[in-house]
């Protein structure tokens, strides 16, 4: 991973860690623990502008019925044909 890639992860954790009610739109994916934001986080949280600060740090993330980013879930579906 690149520099600059790990400092947006450690701002990203710094961000929820300051924000923890933040937590609640953010997912990660119990296999590969990549996080990322629900894609239905509204345009605005707040008067802080808190949903522009997770949108800086994290990627939408769709999951599926157990959790799992998509990528996860199609490797899973491959192991188990």
């Amino acid at each position: 991973m690149s520099q600059s890639g790990e400092y947006r992860r450690s701002a990203g954790d710094r961000c929820l860690e300051s924000c923890p009610e933040l937590r609640k739109r953010v997912l990660e994916c119990p296999a590969c623990h990549r996080k990322g934001y629900r894609p239905d986080l509204p345009v605005r949280l707040g008067e802080n502008f808190k949903a522009q600060n997770i949108r800086q740090y994290f990627q939408p993330m769709e999951t599926d019925e157990l959790g799992f980013c998509m990528t996860c879930s199609r490797l899973r579906a491959r192991k188990h044909l």
